[in-house]
């Protein structure tokens, strides 16, 4: 845990290469170029549902609908995308 400004200990800070970041799901833009980039590598179709998360035609089952979850998480290592087929549960 760390304290803010004020002194008050927050469970809510993450202290990230040299920054204080007050919400543990906040990436940087260079983390947020990262994923936009991989993104790319599932082809055209994805639909984008915000600048974490987005659903793409899922390679194992054949998807008309994007139904691959994409998403870009943070752990205790940093940040990771989690894929996640939504439809049949691919692995």
């Amino acid at each position: 845990m760390l304290q803010d400004r004020v002194g008050f200990v927050r469970p809510d800070l993450l202290f990230v290469k040299g920054w204080i970041m007050t919400d543990l799901n906040h990436f940087t833009s260079q983390e947020l170029a990262w994923y936009r980039d991989r993104l790319t590598l599932f082809g055209e179709g994805a639909k984008i549902k915000s600048e974490t998360d987005a659903d793409v035609l899922c390679p194992v089952h054949g998807d008309r609908n994007p139904s691959l979850g994409v998403d870009l998480r943070r752990n205790g290592t940093g940040p990771r995308i989690v894929v996640n087929c939504r439809s049949q549960d691919c692995d």
